[in-house]
């Protein structure tokens, strides 16, 4: 099923806040006083909230379009192409892009299990200019505690740490205050902490900068900072004090986080202990799988398909109970039917089985389609027929190099890669039926009308125990054998 990018049933690949905005916010945008359009911002108003909600000095932040403008400047003001960005993988793709055009990259990786080593990123540290981390962190959601923050940029004084605290908010008993208070007593290390996820504010995506006085200083006289327009300035502003929205939203979070992590393990996946609203899971072979049975129900999560490292996984944002249970709803393990499009769905230009029975399959089963076309071409296909919302995995010559082969490389794919109580094919093909006896895959089939007595003997020849008379017939036959895990004890003809 295709959704529009704003009609997801639940949008869980940005980490954004799925709770209202504070009403302070709406409050801000409906009294905003609309002369304050005509004129450029002026950024004294929040620059003083926030410095005194931090206790800093006004003039050592500075308000950026969100974490990517922050990083901007950084980089702008610190690197050349001579340079050395130093940090771990996985890193986020949005810290890689803003790095790449300016300087050399070097990551060292976290292992299996993604935990961060503090001795082994200490000690590959050296030559690097700018060393970067996020706390928690922005893929896996472990949280650096302070004080091996304070060690690290203690032990590497000439290295400047540049340090995202986007998340800090859902940590229990740490405050960015502290980290603040860090910045303000050392000379090499920057923070970046946005306010997007925490007070849903995506839409308006501020993020502010903090550092030592004489670190901004040297920023200030060849960056020119703050650029936060005058609607987000206000709503940010409203949002800062309200705690009980602060409050709510960690309890929230924490209950949703707790269901989903005992629910992904309960299915046999590894979800990863996190400090923030979102979940890295390990899904395994199944994760390609899992990620378009989600998207067909409308749940967009993150995948990492280009990323060796994070290949099997998923990056869940947290959603509300309701979201969290519905999703595990849609990831419970059912029986798959797999069916060939080609002279079985699609016969003669047109579809060959009825809506109201994919509707029904549909509740109960998932329902994989082989279609001998790439990709491109099975898509118009499907969405000219208007059935792609119908199958939890479709899969096209696109996915195998070898077109000969396609249907035992299917379902060679879907034994190895789909999760499954057990496995029906259903084809009108008594070549397929060949791929399939391969597999030891249970083979019903079809007749569509066409040599209907050869295709009986075919059949049966090649060990097929159950015979339909059409694709229509597909449901009563699985409701009479819905108590056994072998229906071939019988044929229907």
């Amino acid at each position: 099923m295709t959704f529009p990018y704003d009609n997801w049933r639940l949008k869980l690949d940005r980490d954004e806040n799925p709770y209202q905005t504070s009403y302070f916010a709406h409050s801000a945008i409906r009294n905003m006083d609309f002369d304050e359009l005509s004129r450029f911002p002026n950024y004294n108003k929040i620059k003083e909230k926030l410095s005194k909600l931090y206790n800093i000095d006004k003039n050592s932040l500075f308000l950026t379009n969100g974490v990517l403008g922050a990083l901007k400047f950084v980089f702008e003001k610190y690197l050349d192409k001579n340079d050395e960005f130093y940090s771990y993988n996985p890193l986020p793709d949005y810290v890689l892009k803003s790095v790449k055009n300016f300087c050399k990259i070097r990551l060292i990786d976290c292992g299996l299990d993604f935990k961060f080593n503090y001795e082994e990123f200490l000690n590959g540290i050296d030559g690097a200019k700018i060393a970067y981390l996020s706390t928690p962190n922005a893929i896996t959601g472990e949280y650096i505690p302070l004080d091996y923050v304070k060690w690290l940029i203690e032990n590497k004084p000439n290295t400047l740490f540049v340090v995202d605290c986007s998340y800090i908010d859902f940590v229990e008993d740490a405050s960015f205050l502290d980290f603040v208070e860090l910045a303000k007593s050392h000379k090499n290390i920057i923070l970046i902490k946005s306010y997007s996820s925490v007070y849903a504010l995506s839409g308006l995506d501020c993020a502010v900068v903090v550092a030592n006085d004489e670190v901004m200083d040297e920023i200030k006289k060849e960056v020119t900072v703050d650029e936060v327009n005058i609607i987000s300035q206000n709503c940010l502003n409203s949002v800062l004090n309200d705690f009980k929205y602060l409050l709510e939203l960690q309890k929230n979070n924490k209950n949703a986080k707790e269901l989903l992590y005992k629910g992904l393990e309960d299915l046999n996946y590894k979800p990863y202990e996190t400090n923030s609203n979102f979940i890295l899971c390990d899904f395994k072979n199944n994760c390609d799988f899992c990620y378009e049975k989600l998207k067909k129900n409308g749940i967009l999560t993150k995948n990492f398909s280009n990323n060796p490292t994070l290949s099997t996984h998923l990056k869940i944002t947290i959603p509300k109970l309701s979201g969290v249970k519905y999703m595990l709803e849609v990831l419970a393990v059912k029986d798959i039917l797999i069916f060939d499009f080609d002279e079985l769905i699609f016969k003669d230009e047109k579809l060959n089985i009825s809506l109201e029975m994919l509707d029904e399959l549909e509740e109960k089963y998932d329902l994989v389609l082989l279609v001998k076309n790439s990709e491109n071409e099975a898509k118009k296909a499907l969405e000219d027929l208007d059935i792609n919302k119908y199958f939890s995995y479709i899969l096209t010559l696109s996915n195998f190099k070898k077109e000969a082969d396609f249907i035992l490389y299917s379902l060679q794919h879907i034994k190895n890669h789909c999760r499954y109580n057990s496995l029906k094919y259903f084809t009108a093909s008594a070549e397929n039926v060949i791929s399939a006896n391969e597999l030891k895959v249970e083979t019903i089939g079809i007749l569509t009308g066409n040599n209907d007595n050869i295709m009986i003997n075919n059949f049966k020849h090649l060990g097929v125990k159950t015979i339909l008379n059409s694709i229509n017939e597909i449901n009563d036959f699985l409701e009479k054998n819905s108590q056994s895990d072998n229906a071939n004890s019988q044929i229907v003809l």
